[in-house]
């Protein structure tokens, strides 16, 4: 694995409020990373700045040793895949018609039977196929939000950004995301980039976590190494009981009253 994604020394401000300062990181090939912290900590921010959805005041960010401000915008879509967390007005057309606008950026005249094959293999995964004639007007947030994560995957991306991807999903769709996010990064040797409010999904499912907090990077590593009870605690300003089970990490926010009895249970 190399690195695919690095920002050095970013910094970005939304008028006086700072939301990165100074940040330095990269990220490899393969991968799996997840952006946790809390509200306000630059989370989303960070994921538009890879994106160019903003640009730095300060420092740089290149994908494939390339500075993402000397590519077209042409060029950016064939490397970076982006999914919002908030739902974009739709125009009434079918959900297939919907993810086959993520292949513009690769389409000649007419989409070709590659095209057509690739859309029909991301509809699979997301569990989308069955209703694809469906005007996406009529579907509920997790179906939308289904559909713009294969337009995104669509667009075969080396890098794909997502921003709070489960929020609007049910436990099986959390689930199967994850799943399918994790494998396809390792199976295509791209990179995904995710921020995440819930710290149990992204132990279990990240291979690196970035925890932020005021716009710096508080920690960075593996989730056994990132999410320590000092670290968690001191960034969310929460007492947690922490449990592992091998690899895996549950992590339950409780009263400081409560925390020494479950720390024993």
């Amino acid at each position: 694995m190399v690195d695919l994604v690095t920002l050095d020394d970013v910094s970005f401000a939304y008028g006086k409020i700072q939301a990165l300062s100074d940040i330095t990181l990269s990220f490899r090939t393969g991968s799996l990373v997840g952006m946790i912290g809390p509200n306000g900590s630059g989370k989303t921010t960070l994921i538009r700045c890879v994106c160019r959805l903003v640009r730095p005041e300060n420092g740089t960010v290149t994908i494939n040793g390339r500075d993402l401000s000397s590519l077209n915008s042409l060029d950016l879509a064939r490397m970076v895949g982006y999914v919002p967390q908030m739902q974009e007005k739709a125009f009434p057309v079918p959900i297939f018609e919907a993810v086959l606008a993520g292949r513009i950026p690769h389409l000649g005249w007419a989409p070709s039977d590659h095209d057509l094959a690739i859309v029909k293999n991301v509809l699979e995964l997301m569990d989308l196929e069955d209703i694809s004639q469906r005007n996406i007007n009529t579907l509920s947030g997790g179906q939308m939000q289904r559909v713009q994560i294969a337009r995104a995957l669509a667009q075969e991306p080396l890098v794909l950004c997502l921003d709070e991807p489960t929020s609007n999903l049910d436990i099986k769709h959390q689930l199967g995301l994850m799943r399918m996010v994790r494998d396809l990064t390792r199976k295509r040797k791209m990179l995904a980039l995710m921020a995440i409010h819930d710290l149990n999904l992204a132990s279990q499912y990240c291979d690196r976590l970035v925890l932020l907090q005021n716009g710096e990077v508080f920690s960075s590593g593996t989730p056994q190494e990132v999410l320590t009870r000092k670290n968690v605690r001191n960034a969310f300003n929460i007492n947690v009981a922490i449990h592992t089970h091998g690899d895996l990490i549950h992590i339950v926010p409780v009263e400081n009253t409560d925390l020494r009895r479950l720390e024993h249970t």
